[in-house]
């Protein structure tokens, strides 16, 4: 699954709307409304993480440290105009940096954004 998979096969409206109300609540600081979101969440974004991180237990963690962040930075991630999106697109980016850091990734990372064949 690609980046632009995850992101564009988002789920239902509900579904869409109650994380939206829980990223609403994680930024205000709620416990139950993080556990909730990581509920509603954790599958897409560890997916994402897996497609481009081959090593499992390198993924899971990086999948724990994204949603660490998460919490750190609901408060700006509310405010952006589609926060669940923005959500998906720093799970994403995070992989990159990762990527980008592991020993001989860095030629591969830098090939793939390149325009040139």
């Amino acid at each position: 699954m690609s980046i632009h998979d995850a992101v564009a096969d988002d789920p239902p409206v509900s579904g869409l709307s109650f994380a939206a109300d829980l990223l609403r609540r994680v930024a205000q600081g709620d416990h139950d409304a993080f556990g909730d979101f990581y509920d509603v969440m954790s599958a897409r974004v560890h997916g994402i993480v897996c497609a481009g991180i081959d090593d499992k237990l390198l993924a899971e963690e990086l999948t724990g440290e994204i949603f660490l962040e998460f919490w750190r930075s609901a408060p700006a991630r509310i405010s952006a105009a589609e926060p669940l999106r923005s959500v998906l697109l720093f799970a994403h980016r995070s992989v990159e940096e990762r990527r980008a850091l592991l020993p001989g990734a860095s030629a591969s990372v830098a090939g793939r954004h390149s325009s040139r064949p």
